[in-house]
């Protein structure tokens, strides 16, 4: 027995965990709907006034009390009436009554649709419009009042007929919708009631009386309606207020079509919205999982034994051995396990600012300010294998291999990027058409182009098999420092010295994606993780930031260098992260 109210209570719970789950998804969807509301809201007051010179608002409609909307009403559903277009030739009773009868129905949707529950808000209106207004003035509104749920009836009434249009627009679906009712012959309405011996002047009231009851049940299956398009778990108030309409005198046969029709509503979009919400909730708690993992990285180790500057920083494909260089002139192994220095590769005559290891985990590269490329064997760790004299005229700032290990490509002060066989050091292209020194260049995983970034403020895009430029990307005010592709290949990341932003573009057709925007001075290094979530950079603040690469949010800030962080690089298991310094340190980051 214990154990069959446990599996109930296990199940109670879970039901309400994942009620609880719906409910805070919902509410997020919710603010970030009413972020994008002020923000339109705010366009809009700014339009305003163009907006009202261009249109003919005289005798219409009031400038202040549409500002005013715009201002208040940003969490509810507003309902405009407009005063009804009655014929001349319709019964005084009617022209001269309908009009105040209608004010009724903002009192029936203040009970239904109170100030107590601010969800599920209804602001009615009844004496918005001076006038009556038709199609066109509707659309002109709509220019104005587009980022406030609204909802406008305008009715209008013959000698013998009756009818009510709705026009309709949200916030997540702006655009206005219109709906026209079945036409209603009130004229044999009150012939039939007469018929029964009900006499003309009741007659009439009761004409009055089902208009006004039908314009509460349009407002009121306009304001769930509304409610239930953002939670399809909304409690529907139609089916509650359909008594009160019954006993004012709406027969059941005109209620029921409402009724079905949103219940059938609510159903569908909770299937839809079930699987929508699944979605949502996976990045949320992808999102919530990024944010973990980047609060788990902590400093393990520090590796020191650089004279100068930590240019840059590199791990073996396998995994077990950082490679680093520096200003002293010289490029140092190290065990990663250990820390220990493994050996010293000596032979550059100035700064050496790039390394490079081959994808086969056999060669280093270097470059150096000497204008030389050196390529060592790594199994040997002391073994030079050559050296590529004046590899270029002016300082080699960046090396990388195509990830088949075949190419090498070099960027330089120069203002040229090289490309070459590093199996024997034989020059293939020189690739000409930055006018300033190129001081990264990165190709993309597949192999198929490389991308560069100088200090002239573009980022090329070549084809390195055949030596030829693709396209230019330039949205810098300032030189880039670093470029990186995402594992996938899709986002090209860049950033830049004197540029605080770190900008993100699509490689394929040159487009800006997106700017991150942080409180750093400028970024030396960016890296992303393997699994493409996380974008992490290196800072003139002497900081490394992770951010979320997705919804472009800073997300963790890791502190330990004491000066600027210039290189950055992940281990092949994606759990260690390098870091070298102008404080002369390699540092040593894990996330477990």
């Amino acid at each position: 027995m214990l154990g069959y109210d446990s599996e109930i209570w296990r199940r109670y719970c879970s039901v309400q965990q994942d009620f609880q789950r719906k409910r805070e998804v919902i509410d997020l969807m919710r603010d970030s709907l009413r972020e994008f509301q002020a923000k339109q809201i705010d366009l809009k007051l700014t339009e305003i006034q163009s907006n009202w010179d261009l249109e003919n608002w005289n005798g219409i409609l009031s400038r202040q009390e549409t500002e005013d909307l715009l201002k208040e009403e940003k969490d509810c559903l507003l309902i405009l009436l407009s005063p009804p277009e009655i014929s001349l030739d319709a019964p005084v009773s009617i022209r001269n009554n309908l009009k105040i009868e209608l004010n009724s129905v903002e009192a029936f949707l203040a009970k239904y649709y109170s100030e107590r529950d601010k969800l599920h808000l209804v602001k009615f209106y009844s004496d918005y419009f001076k006038r009556p207004i038709g199609n066109i003035n509707v659309e002109q509104l709509h220019k104005i009042l587009a980022p406030v749920p609204t909802a406008i009836l305008d009715m209008g009434v013959t000698d013998y007929a009756y009818t009510v249009n709705v026009h309709f627009w949200g916030v997540q679906n702006n655009q206005r919708r219109s709906y026209s009712s079945q036409e209603w012959n009130w004229e044999k309405g009150t012939k039939d009631l007469m018929s029964k011996g009900v006499g003309e002047k009741d007659a009439l009231r009761m004409i009055r009386q089902t208009i006004v009851t039908s314009n509460k049940l349009l407002a009121a299956y306009i304001a769930d309606l509304y409610y239930l398009n953002l939670d399809p778990y909304y409690q529907l108030k139609l089916p509650k207020i359909a008594a009160e309409l019954n006993q004012s005198g709406l027969d059941k046969e005109s209620l029921n079509p409402y009724l079905t029709e949103l219940k059938n509503i609510q159903k569908n979009e909770q299937q839809v919205y079930g699987k929508e919400l699944k979605v949502v909730a996976d990045e949320v708690n992808e999102e919530e999982t990024i944010k973990a993992n980047a609060q788990k990285w902590k400093l393990a180790s520090t590796l020191s034994g650089h004279s100068s500057w930590v240019r840059s920083v590199a791990f073996t494909p396998d995994g077990l051995t950082v490679a680093s260089s520096s200003d002293d002139k010289t490029i140092k192994l190290w065990d990663l396990k250990t820390g220990q220095l493994l050996s010293t590769l000596e032979g550059h005559s100035n700064w050496v600012r790039s390394i490079a290891i081959s994808p086969d985990n056999q060669t280093i590269a270097s470059g150096s300010d000497d204008t030389t490329i050196k390529l060592w064997n790594l199994k040997t760790a002391q073994q030079l294998i050559y050296t590529i004299k004046n590899a270029h005229s002016d300082d080699v700032n960046s090396l990388t291999f195509s990830p088949d290990g075949k190419i090498l490509a070099s960027g330089s002060y120069d203002k040229t990027i090289k490309v070459w066989k590093p199996s024997e050091g034989h020059l293939i292209h020189t690739l000409e058409g930055h006018s300033s020194s190129i001081n990264s260049i990165k190709f993309s995983p597949d192999g198929e182009i490389l991308a560069s970034g100088s200090d002239d403020k573009t980022i090329k895009i070549w084809n390195p098999s055949e030596g030829k430029l693709i396209r230019t990307l330039g949205d810098y005010s300032s030189s880039i420092n670093c470029i990186k592709f995402s594992p996938d290949g899709k986002i090209l990341a860049s950033c830049g010295y004197y540029d605080t932003t770190i900008k993100l573009w699509n490689p394929s057709n040159g487009q800006l994606i997106s700017v991150l925007v942080g409180d750093s001075e400028g970024f030396h290094s960016i890296i992303i993780s393997h699994d493409g979530k996380t974008l992490i950079s290196g800072g003139v603040d002497d900081t490394i930031k992770l951010w979320n690469l997705k919804t472009r949010e800073l997300i963790c800030t890791l502190n330990g260098h004491s000066n600027d962080v210039f290189s950055l690089a992940f281990s092949p298991n994606g759990h260690t992260l390098l870091s070298g310094s102008s404080d002369r340190t390699i540092k040593i980051w894990q996330d477990n």
